[in-house]
């Protein structure tokens, strides 16, 4: 599984996103009542972060799928926006994380 505290270098935290190893239980069989909110809230973050660095890219993109397409892009640019702009960012992060805690295993 992914680290969430995220104390592992660029490389190996970029590795450690798009590696096909997830095993066992994805949601906690323990999870609390209102888990789809956190999920449907934490997709829409995602989405519209996603949705933002994509707009602000302007005429480097040709189209959303193209955007998508490549691991190059998705590993330079794609992870690192989310790495810095929800990951790293403090505040940001403690909404993530408690988002996820209420989700996953």
């Amino acid at each position: 599984m992914l680290d969430l505290s995220l104390s592992v270098d660029k490389a190996e935290w970029a590795s450690d996103v798009t590696s096909d190893n997830l095993e066992g239980v994805l949601f906690d069989p323990n999870r609390p009542d209102d888990f789809l909110k956190a999920l449907y809230s934490l997709f829409n973050v995602l989405v519209q972060s996603l949705a933002n660095l994509y707009i602000s890219r302007g005429d480097l993109e040709s189209s959303v799928t193209n955007f998508f397409k490549t691991d190059k892009k998705y590993h330079s640019i794609i992870l690192d926006h989310i790495k810095s702009r929800i990951i790293l960012d403090d505040y940001e992060y403690e909404a993530i994380k408690e988002k996820m805690d209420k989700i996953f295993k």
